[in-house]
C-alpha cells in the first residue's frame, strides 16, 4: 500500500495543539495562537522565514512537527516528569491522527 492510499482510507479531521515560533536562532520558543505560512521559507515570525532561502524550492525544513503523544515519551527517556513543546526546537505540536491532515496541506492562498 503506498502513501497516498494509506491517506485516502483514513480520513481525520486535523487539529492544531500548538504553534510554536523561535523569534531568533537558540531563543526560546514562544506559542501563538495563529500564524502565516510563508512559501519557501516557513512560518511569519520564526528565525527562519526572515532570512533567504538556501536555495530556489526554500530549505529543507520550514516548518517542522512533533506528535503531541511523543512529548512524554522524549520526557521519560531523559528522566523528566514533562517536556514542554517550547523546549524543543519544532513549530507544530500535533496528535498523532492529524497527521493525515498535515500530509495534505499545500497551497492556503484563499
Amino acid at each position: 500500500m503506498d502513501l497516498r492510499t494509506l491517506v485516502q482510507e483514513f480520513p481525520h479531521a486535523g487539529r492544531l495543539e500548538a504553534i510554536l515560533l523561535r523569534p531568533t536562532r537558540r531563543a526560546p520558543a514562544i506559542s501563538v495562537n495563529s500564524t502565516m505560512a510563508v512559501a519557501d521559507r516557513g512560518l511569519d515570525g520564526d528565525h527562519l522565514a526572515a532570512r533567504q532561502p538556501p536555495r530556489s524550492g526554500g530549505g529543507k525544513r520550514q516548518i517542522t512537527l512533533i506528535q503531541s503523544e511523543h512529548l512524554p515519551v522524549v520526557a521519560a527517556l531523559a528522566k523528566l516528569d514533562a517536556l514542554p513543546a517550547t523546549l524543543l526546537r519544532r513549530n507544530l505540536v500535533i496528535p498523532a491522527h492529524a497527521w493525515k491532515s498535515c500530509l495534505a496541506l499545500g497551497d492556503t492562498t484563499p
